[in-house]
Protein backbone atom coordinates (compact mmCIF):
# COMPACT_ATOMS: atom_id res chain seq x y z
CA UNK A 1 0.00 0.00 0.00
CA UNK A 2 1.09 3.50 -0.69
CA UNK A 3 1.96 5.86 2.09
CA UNK A 4 -1.13 7.97 1.41
CA UNK A 5 -3.43 5.00 1.74
CA UNK A 6 -1.84 4.18 5.10
CA UNK A 7 -2.27 7.76 6.22
CA UNK A 8 -6.02 7.54 5.60
CA UNK A 9 -6.36 4.01 6.91
CA UNK A 10 -8.55 2.89 4.02
CA UNK A 11 -9.53 -0.72 4.50
CA UNK A 12 -8.38 -3.20 1.86
CA UNK A 13 -11.90 -4.25 0.82
CA UNK A 14 -12.87 -0.62 0.18
CA UNK A 15 -9.76 -0.13 -1.93
CA UNK A 16 -10.59 -3.29 -3.91
CA UNK A 17 -14.14 -2.09 -4.46
CA UNK A 18 -12.90 1.32 -5.64
CA UNK A 19 -10.43 -0.35 -8.03
CA UNK A 20 -13.19 -2.58 -9.38
CA UNK A 21 -15.43 0.41 -9.97
CA UNK A 22 -12.62 2.33 -11.64
CA UNK A 23 -11.79 -0.72 -13.76
CA UNK A 24 -15.44 -1.08 -14.74
CA UNK A 25 -15.58 2.60 -15.61
CA UNK A 26 -12.47 2.29 -17.78
CA UNK A 27 -13.87 -0.85 -19.43
CA UNK A 28 -17.12 0.99 -20.20
CA UNK A 29 -15.22 3.92 -21.68
CA UNK A 30 -13.16 1.54 -23.80
CA UNK A 31 -16.24 -0.31 -25.03
CA UNK A 32 -18.01 3.00 -25.75
CA UNK A 33 -15.01 4.11 -27.79
CA UNK A 34 -15.03 0.79 -29.68
CA UNK A 35 -18.78 1.12 -30.24
CA UNK A 36 -18.34 4.65 -31.50
CA UNK A 37 -15.65 3.40 -33.91
CA UNK A 38 -18.00 0.65 -35.08
CA UNK A 39 -20.79 3.19 -35.47
CA UNK A 40 -18.50 5.45 -37.49
CA UNK A 41 -17.46 2.57 -39.71
CA UNK A 42 -21.12 1.63 -40.23
CA UNK A 43 -21.95 5.27 -40.99
CA UNK A 44 -19.12 5.45 -43.53
CA UNK A 45 -20.32 2.22 -45.14
CA UNK A 46 -23.90 3.57 -45.30
CA UNK A 47 -22.69 6.81 -46.88
CA UNK A 48 -20.63 4.88 -49.43
CA UNK A 49 -23.67 2.78 -50.34
CA UNK A 50 -25.78 5.91 -50.70
CA UNK A 51 -23.11 7.56 -52.85
CA UNK A 52 -22.90 4.46 -55.05
CA UNK A 53 -26.69 4.38 -55.45
CA UNK A 54 -26.73 8.09 -56.30
CA UNK A 55 -23.93 7.61 -58.83
CA UNK A 56 -25.81 4.70 -60.43
CA UNK A 57 -28.95 6.84 -60.67
CA UNK A 58 -26.94 9.67 -62.24
CA UNK A 59 -25.40 7.24 -64.72
CA UNK A 60 -28.87 5.94 -65.61
CA UNK A 61 -30.18 9.47 -66.12
CA UNK A 62 -27.16 10.33 -68.25
CA UNK A 63 -27.67 7.20 -70.38
CA UNK A 64 -31.39 7.97 -70.80
CA UNK A 65 -30.62 11.58 -71.71
CA UNK A 66 -28.09 10.50 -74.34
CA UNK A 67 -30.62 8.01 -75.78
CA UNK A 68 -33.28 10.75 -75.90
CA UNK A 69 -30.88 13.12 -77.64
CA UNK A 70 -30.05 10.45 -80.23
CA UNK A 71 -33.74 9.73 -80.86
CA UNK A 72 -34.45 13.45 -81.21
CA UNK A 73 -31.54 13.87 -83.63
CA UNK A 74 -32.79 10.91 -85.70
CA UNK A 75 -36.27 12.42 -85.73
CA UNK A 76 -34.89 15.80 -86.82
CA UNK A 77 -32.84 14.13 -89.57
CA UNK A 78 -35.91 12.27 -90.85
CA UNK A 79 -37.94 15.49 -90.79
CA UNK A 80 -35.16 17.34 -92.62
CA UNK A 81 -35.00 14.60 -95.27
CA UNK A 82 -38.79 14.66 -95.66
CA UNK A 83 -38.80 18.46 -96.04
CA UNK A 84 -36.01 18.41 -98.60
CA UNK A 85 -37.76 15.65 -100.55
CA UNK A 86 -41.04 17.57 -100.43
CA UNK A 87 -39.29 20.70 -101.69
CA UNK A 88 -37.61 18.72 -104.49
CA UNK A 89 -40.89 17.01 -105.42
CA UNK A 90 -42.80 20.31 -105.36
CA UNK A 91 -40.25 21.91 -107.67
CA UNK A 92 -40.39 18.85 -109.95
CA UNK A 93 -44.16 19.13 -110.16
CA UNK A 94 -43.98 22.77 -111.20
CA UNK A 95 -43.61 23.25 -114.87
CA UNK A 96 -41.49 25.70 -116.84
CA UNK A 97 -44.19 28.36 -116.35
CA UNK A 98 -43.93 27.98 -112.56
CA UNK A 99 -47.45 26.60 -112.20
CA UNK A 100 -48.25 23.52 -110.21
CA UNK A 101 -48.84 20.38 -112.28
CA UNK A 102 -51.74 18.57 -110.67
CA UNK A 103 -50.96 15.41 -112.61
CA UNK A 104 -47.95 14.75 -110.40
CA UNK A 105 -45.79 13.30 -113.20
CA UNK A 106 -43.85 16.49 -113.70
CA UNK A 107 -42.76 18.19 -116.88
CA UNK A 108 -40.51 16.10 -119.06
Amino acid sequence: MSSKARDFDIPRDVLDKMCDRLGGYLDRKKSEKELSLDAREADVARREEKAAATQKQLDDWHYNLKAKEERLKDKEDRLQARESWWHHDYKRQKGPQGKHNPGGKGWR
